[in-house]
C-alpha cells in the first residue's frame, strides 16, 4: 500500500462528517444498512474532490454495493493514465475510474455522467456481462440504487444511459425499438450495432448495410465524461 492510500485508511470518520454535511442530516435519520450504502455512494466525491480515481467495487451476488475500495487517486491526469496503462490485464474488468469534480466546477459544468469503465474496450455490449455492468454503472451514476426505482422506470433509465455507460469516447451504431406513435412513442431498446474509437470501422460497417437497414440506424459520437464540448 502506497502512503498516500495508507493515509486513506484514517479517513473514515472524516466521511462520516463530510456526509452528514452533504446530506443536512445525522447518521442518527438512517439505519445502518442505509448508511453504509449512503458512505459507498459518496465516498469518492467527498474525499476525493479534484482527482481523478481508480477504484474496485465489491458487491453482493445481487449487486449491492458493499464497498468501493479506492486503488488510486491523484489530481494529476497524466499520473491516472500512466496507473490505468499499468494495471495488470487480469485486473482490468475489476477497476473503474471517476473524476471527482470540485464545488466550483460543479457549480459551472451542466451533471453529466462521471462513471465510466475506462477498459470496457474488449467487454460486450450486448449479453448478460453488459446488462450487468450497464445496472451497477447506472446505480453509481444515478447515486441510487434500482429498488428506488419502479421496474419500468428503471428500464427506461437503462435505455436513456446505455450508450454513454457503455460506449465512452467511441462511434456508435445504433437502433431505436420503440413502441407507439406521436406523444405515445415510448423507447424500448437501444440497440448498439457497432462501436469503436475510429469512425472510418463504423462507416465501413454501416455501408455493409443494406438500404432499408442504414434508415434506421444512427451514428453518434460518445464523449468521455467531462470533455469539452461534451453532452
Amino acid at each position: 500500500m502506497n502512503d498516500v492510500l495508507r493515509q486513506d485508511v484514517d479517513r473514515e470518520a472524516e466521511l462520516d462528517q463530510l456526509l452528514e454535511i452533504e446530506l443536512g442530516r445525522g447518521r442518527a435519520c438512517y439505519s445502518s444498512e442505509e448508511w453504509a450504502a449512503l458512505r459507498e455512494q459518496f465516498r469518492l466525491d467527498l474525499l476525493y474532490p479534484g482527482e481523478w480515481v481508480c477504484f474496485r467495487d465489491h458487491c453482493t451476488d445481487d449487486l449491492r454495493l458493499v464497498r468501493r475500495e479506492v486503488v488510486f487517486h491523484s489530481p494529476s491526469q497524466e499520473r491516472w493514465e500512466a496507473f490505468c496503462l499499468a494495471i495488470p490485464e487480469d485486473e482490468q474488468g475489476t477497476i473503474h475510474w471517476h473524476y471527482a469534480e470540485t464545488a466550483e466546477e460543479l457549480a459551472g459544468i451542466p451533471r453529466r455522467p462521471t462513471y465510466v469503465d475506462p477498459l470496457r474496450r474488449g467487454r460486450p455490449t450486448e449479453g448478460p456481462e453488459a446488462e450487468a455492468d450497464l445496472d451497477m454503472l447506472l446505480e453509481i451514476e444515478l447515486g441510487k440504487g434500482r429498488e428506488r426505482y419502479t421496474a419500468e422506470e428503471w428500464a427506461a433509465l437503462r435505455e436513456q444511459f446505455r450508450l454513454d455507460l457503455l460506449c465512452p469516447g467511441e462511434y456508435v451504431l445504433f437502433r431505436d425499438h420503440c413502441t407507439g406513435e406521436g406523444d405515445e412513442l415510448k423507447l424500448v431498446r437501444r440497440e448498439i450495432l457497432c462501436h469503436s474509437p475510429s469512425l472510418a470501422d463504423v462507416q465501413a460497417y454501416d455501408a455493409r448495410l443494406s438500404m432499408e437497414e442504414q434508415g434506421t440506424a444512427q451514428l453518434i459520437h460518445i464523449d468521455f465524461p467531462g470533455a469539452v464540448g461534451g453532452r
